[in-house]
């Protein structure tokens, strides 16, 4: 998927980079103005849902003090055979000799889905095809999250969440759907909640000899129903060995 390589080169960059007190060597093709790195990113690739993609973007990153790790911001767009159209923008950014962490994300997308309808049966036994699934998905999506360290690797702070999805062209079947027909087209999902986080990692998107939890709880409501409330949680403890250069 395009969304995996640009996570990838996200990594690449933090393994590049060294930790706090070390040089910092940019990756060979990125291009440096000062504190600030411009990465260029071209590549293809295949999905079921998107069929033969080529996408590109760039990699931003900066450094906003010593003591702060690098902050990134990868940029893509994306354009599939099947007339998919993606663009997401996902930044990463530190503060106040990272007592301040901001964590964003913004997607737009539209492309070509399926929609089977609601139920195992439903699912199980609608055949795949442009008069029985397919229809077309607008979807805008806008999260972010503000987090404080109120003691050594110990972060506190909220996130926001925003979708919004349009469904268009409908297939014949589709529009007879009674779900469809009672829920409309057009669904908005909000949510807030905390975060609390515990990050001994000495780089954020690495790991060595560190440990990183995460627990958060979104109070969310979409279109007409009913408001739900969802909570996650997310534990890594490893080792691995940090790099100080480019491959």
């Amino acid at each position: 998927m395009p969304g995996r390589r640009w996570r990838i080169a996200c990594v690449a960059l933090a393994v590049a980079a060294a930790a706090r007190g070390e040089v910092e060597q940019k990756p060979k093709i990125a291009l440096a103005f000062g504190k600030l790195w411009i990465t260029p990113l071209l590549g293809p690739a295949y999905t079921p849902e998107l069929g033969f993609v080529i996408a590109g973007g760039t990699l931003i990153s900066y450094r906003f003090d010593d003591e702060s790790p690098r902050s990134s911001a990868p940029l893509a767009l994306s354009y599939g055979t099947t007339g998919a159209l993606s663009f997401t923008v996902k930044p990463s950014l530190y503060f106040m000799e990272d007592r301040l962490r901001v964590d964003a994300y913004f997607g737009a997308k539209s492309l070509s889905d399926n929609y089977f309808g609601v139920g195992y049966e439903a699912g199980n036994l609608t055949p795949l095809g442009p008069d029985t699934t397919e229809y077309h998905r607008d979807l805008l999506q806008l999260n972010s999250s503000v987090l404080w360290r109120l003691y050594p690797s110990f972060y506190l702070g909220g996130s926001f969440d925003f979708s919004r999805t349009d469904a268009s062209q409908l297939n014949p079947q589709m529009q007879q759907d009674p779900t469809v027909q009672a829920q409309g087209t057009h669904f908005v999902d909000t949510g807030v909640g905390p975060i609390v986080r515990y990050d001994s990692r000495d780089f954020p998107r690495t790991r060595s000899r560190a440990c990183f939890s995460r627990r958060s709880t979104c109070s969310t409501g979409r279109g007409w129903a009913e408001p739900r409330t969802t909570t996650s949680s997310i534990s890594t403890i490893g080792s691995t060995r940090r790099s100080t250069g480019p491959a």
